[in-house]
């Protein structure tokens, strides 16, 4: 496994939930993903990854938005 930059992205259906305990509703609609990171090979046997993903559900009415920043760590 070498070191490297990566992009993800998709396509989908989306469905946004919400409950606070008496009242419950949803709505579905249509969502994508992108995403960027890098694997870096740190020692022999262990690499790390920085990511970061974008998540949006558009929906009747509005969207809802994520923003994920992660660090992946990999023993091989």
């Amino acid at each position: 496994m070498q070191s490297g930059l990566f992009l993800k992205g998709g396509a989908g259906y989306s469905r946004l939930s919400a409950d606070n305990g008496i009242v419950s509703a949803s709505n579905d609609g249509f969502g994508v993903l992108m995403g960027v990171g890098y694997d870096m090979r740190v020692a022999r046997t262990t690499s790390i990854t920085p990511v970061f993903n974008y998540f949006r559900g558009a929906f009747d009415g509005g969207s809802a938005d994520v923003f994920q920043l992660g660090l992946g760590v990999t023993f091989h």
